[in-house]
């Protein structure tokens, strides 16, 4: 996901997320010189029925005041190309 606010923590998504399954793994790269996140974060869900669901509920809708995108992760090097 991306845009989230700059406080937002691993706590925050899973009481958000959790609603849409079982979350296995939450991570919020934070930055090393303020501590605070990077606005992105990933989300891994134990099916992909419930990552879809948690995509189609969520993706463009706004979230902690700001309009946030959810999708699917792609591999770095793939994202890094396509930009």
């Amino acid at each position: 996901m991306r845009n989230l606010i700059f406080d937002m923590r691993e706590k925050h998504l899973q009481k958000s997320f959790g609603k849409f399954g079982k979350i296995t793994n939450i991570e919020v790269p934070l930055n090393n010189t303020n501590n605070q996140n990077r606005g992105f974060g990933f989300i891994e869900f134990s099916g992909k029925g419930e990552a879809q669901a948690a995509i189609t509920a969520m993706n463009a809708s706004t979230f902690k005041g700001r309009p946030i995108t959810v999708e699917f992760s792609i591999q770095k090097q793939s994202y890094e190309t396509k930009v």
